[in-house]
């Protein structure tokens, strides 16, 4: 399958945009107001790429070195020119729209596996640039590959679409503006000043109570009487409390504040408002979203985004077994990268597994499964071959799973029939 690049031809997958030259199900143009990177073109043997994550990343200590791959356990790095920084363990769960992340969950299952199970998840924020998500797709084909022999599940995740795979790691997701360079321990330890954030509080899912946390603008136009809200100020925290909110809502919004208070330091001061004070016009909280009320459209736009990302992402998933989608087979034809539609309806296992390689199509999630007849040098690649299938596509932020026969995947489970 040589590297997933070169001329890539289509049978019976949809039409070609002139404009764009993308792929188009429905025939509605694209839209690219997210995301920069979902059009990205990934070259693995790009030189100038190659030279950049090199240079990058050689000063640094290789990040599998001090893990135990054999141990249950998770491990995060931040992704910055190349380079794979580790993440404070305290910061577990907490991504800026502008960065890339890799996460190695490890769950060691000895007592009925030869080996332990590796997930590796490439995480995408919402507005990383597509140098950025070249470098950090660089990083993940490295790992998966050359560090890890292709026997790790590979996910590919985009802020607002992940999988309920990644998504259980955390007791709550916050989603933050701008790159960890502009975090607390930045900006306050090493800058002296703090960038104010305002956090919204809610369930993308009623079923589930993993919370998420997203920074909106810091503005009173933003209070919903349904929800809490969390400003960040540095050394001072307010928890604004909407009369019609839940009270497992408020608890939760609480247990997130003292977590961020315990480890800043005993010095935070926690200060919880309600939405019917007395102080409502001179209280600090009131006063310095007061200083913030006017809003841009971009703004607005840009908190709607946002918004409605987290939310989609648990109506788009997969309810159960039985899900229809469409399988294309994978060949490759002296470098051709071809996608042929093999079915479209309901899809099994059986179907699956009837292919050496192929790509299911669920419109919310993609899957790459791969037989062991492929060489492990071409599963590798499997995040490029994704990537250039999306790319063209309708949907091209869905969520990527990157799967070998025998391996264990809880959306495959859920999504084909046996």
């Amino acid at each position: 399958m040589n590297n997933g690049q070169g001329h890539v031809t289509e049978s019976n997958t949809g039409s070609l945009d002139r404009n764009t030259g993308s792929r188009n199900m429905n025939g509605s143009v694209p839209t690219f107001e997210e995301h920069p990177w979902k059009r990205c073109n990934v070259d693995i043997e790009d030189e100038e790429l190659i030279r950049e994550v090199t240079e990058n990343s050689s000063a640094v200590t290789d990040p599998l070195k001090h893990v135990d791959v054999n141990e249950t356990g998770l491990h995060i790095w931040r992704v910055k020119g190349g380079a794979l920084i580790h993440w404070r363990r305290e910061d577990y769960g907490q991504f800026y729209d502008k960065d890339c992340f890799l996460i190695f969950h490890i769950q060691d299952l000895s007592h009925h596996e030869d080996q332990p199970v590796w997930t590796l998840h490439l995480w995408m924020g919402q507005h990383v640039t597509e140098m950025t998500f070249r470098q950090a797709a660089y990083s993940t084909v490295t790992m998966a590959g050359a560090r890890l022999n292709s026997k790790a599940v590979v996910h590919r995740e985009a802020q607002g679409h992940e999988t309920m795979t990644f998504r259980r790691y955390f007791s709550s997701i916050t989603y933050l503006k701008g790159s960890s360079d502009e975090s607390y321990w930045c900006t306050t330890r090493m800058r002296g000043m703090h960038q104010s954030r305002l956090l919204k509080c809610y369930r993308p899912d009623a079923k589930s109570n993993r919370y998420t946390f997203t920074e909106v603008p810091p503005s009173a136009g933003q209070l919903d009487t349904s929800f809490v809200y969390i400003l960040d100020l540095g050394k001072q925290l307010y928890q604004w409390n909407g009369d019609l909110c839940k009270t497992e809502d408020v608890l939760r919004a609480t247990r997130y504040v003292q977590q961020i208070k315990c480890s800043r330091g005993s010095e935070i001061k926690v200060d919880t408002v309600s939405e019917r004070t007395e102080e409502e016009y001179t209280h600090p909280f009131y006063m310095f979203l007061s200083h913030k009320s006017y809003l841009t459209e971009d703004d607005q736009d840009e908190t709607q985004n946002t918004l409605s990302l987290s939310s989609s992402s648990s109506s788009r998933r997969s309810t159960g077994v039985g899900i229809k989608g469409v399988l294309f087979r994978l060949t490759n034809d002296k470098g051709r990268l071809q996608f042929k539609k093999v079915k479209n309806g309901i899809l099994t296992r059986k179907d699956v597994s009837k292919e050496i390689s192929c790509i299911v199509d669920l419109d919310n999630l993609c899957i790459l499964w791969f037989s062991l007849k492929v060489a492990a040098q071409e599963r590798g690649i499997g995040l490029v071959i994704a990537q250039e299938y999306l790319r063209h596509s309708a949907h091209p932020t869905v969520p990527v799973i990157i799967i070998t026969e025998g391996q264990l995947s809880v959306e495959l489970d859920r999504t084909l029939y046996r």
